[in-house]
């Protein structure tokens, strides 16, 4: 089975999942969101393969509503735009 990619870049998507933190930094641990994305409309930018044949990628997406804010989520969390 080959990873096949549910969103292309410049797709409208509604995250469903909020995350407990933005990053991880290994002096500080994990960075808290700064931004509550749950429900928030974002445009798919770019996608990443997850390395396991047959996991779906993970998307990179910009919330403009937070200036540009950008955070790679897993095609769970997200919901087509209708």
């Amino acid at each position: 089975m080959e990873n096949k990619k549910k969103y292309q870049v410049g797709d409208l998507v509604i995250c469903r999942f909020q995350p407990g933190a933005q990053n991880y930094d290994s002096r500080h641990g994990f960075i808290p969101m700064h931004h509550t994305i749950k429900d928030e409309i974002g445009i798919v930018v770019g996608h990443r393969e997850s390395g396991l044949k047959g996991s779906p990628a993970d998307y990179r997406v910009n919330f403009p509503q937070f200036s540009g804010y950008v955070h790679i989520l897993a095609a769970s969390a997200l919901e087509p735009m209708e």
